[in-house]
C-alpha cells in the first residue's frame, strides 16, 4: 500500500511540473483557512476546528487551462486534495465535482462514494474586482468523501 501511494503520488507531482512548463497555463495561488465544520464530528472535525492552507485555482476557460472544467488544489494539514468542478459555475448554485484526489494522510486517487458538491459564495465587498487576484468562498458538501459531512473554505490567490 506505502509503495502504490509513493509511486502515485510521485507521477502526480512529475507530471504537474512538466505540464506547467510545457505550456503556460493560467493559474492562481494563494492561502486561506477551512472550518465552519459540519456534520463531521465522527470523522474528527468539530465545528470549532479550522486550518490555515494554501491553494491553487486553475479557471476553466483560460488559457493553457481546460476549456470546460476548473481545478482546485487545497493543501492543509497533513494532505492534499484536488478537485475538478464544470466551468461557469454561479453563486449560490451547488455543483456537482467531477474528480476528486487526495495525496497524503494515507489517502490516494479514488471514485467518491458520495456525491460531492461545491457551492460558491459571492466574495464580500472589501475584496476588488482585479483580474490578477480572486477570492473564492465556497462550501464543499461530503467533503473529503466524508457523507454529511460540510466545510467552508475561504481563499485569497493572486494571478502567478
Amino acid at each position: 500500500m506505502t509503495r502504490s501511494y509513493f509511486s502515485f503520488a510521485t507521477a502526480v507531482f512529475l507530471a504537474a511540473g512538466s505540464f506547467t512548463q510545457a505550456g503556460a497555463v493560467t493559474e492562481f495561488h494563494g492561502g486561506g483557512v477551512v472550518g465552519n465544520y459540519s456534520g463531521c464530528e465522527a470523522y474528527g472535525y468539530l465545528p470549532t476546528d479550522g486550518s490555515a492552507l494554501v491553494g491553487r485555482y486553475r479557471p476553466g476557460g483560460l488559457p493553457g487551462n481546460s476549456p470546460t472544467n476548473d481545478t482546485i488544489s487545497l493543501s492543509y494539514n497533513t494532505y492534499a486534495f484536488h478537485l475538478t468542478i464544470p466551468s461557469g459555475w454561479s453563486y449560490g448554485t451547488p455543483v456537482q465535482v467531477t474528480w476528486f484526489a487526495v495525496v497524503g494522510g494515507g489517502g490516494d486517487a479514488w471514485v467518491p462514494n458520495n456525491v460531492m458538491t461545491v457551492t460558491f459564495q459571492p466574495p464580500p465587498a472589501f475584496t476588488e474586482a482585479d483580474s490578477a487576484d480572486r477570492f473564492l468562498n465556497f462550501q464543499i458538501d461530503n467533503m473529503d468523501d466524508l457523507a454529511g459531512c460540510s466545510a467552508v473554505f475561504s481563499v485569497f490567490l493572486h494571478q502567478i
